[in-house]
C-alpha cells in the first residue's frame, strides 16, 4: 500500500512541476518525500506554499494546482 502512495505522490510531483514550468512560475521543492513547494507569485513576489499530495494551498481553501497557478499569476 505504501508503495501505490509513493507512485501517487510522484506523478503528483512531476505534474506539480510541468505545470508550473510551462506557466514560467519561479518555484522550489522544499521537500519530495512531502510534495512541498515554495512558489513565488508573479504579481508581488509573495512566497505561497503548495503540497503536491495533497493539493493543500498554505492560507486557501481551494486547493489543487490549477488553482494554485490561477493564484500564482493572476493579477495584484
Amino acid at each position: 500500500m505504501n508503495g501505490n502512495k509513493n507512485v501517487v505522490l510522484q506523478e503528483r510531483l512531476q505534474f506539480a512541476t510541468e505545470q508550473l514550468q510551462k506557466h514560467d512560475i519561479e518555484f522550489t521543492l522544499k521537500n519530495e518525500q512531502s510534495g512541498h513547494f515554495h512558489c513565488r507569485r508573479k504579481s508581488d513576489d509573495k512566497l505561497m506554499q503548495f503540497w503536491a499530495g495533497t493539493g493543500k494551498i498554505m492560507g486557501y481553501e481551494e486547493r489543487g494546482i490549477h488553482n494554485l497557478i490561477e493564484l500564482l499569476t493572476a493579477s495584484a
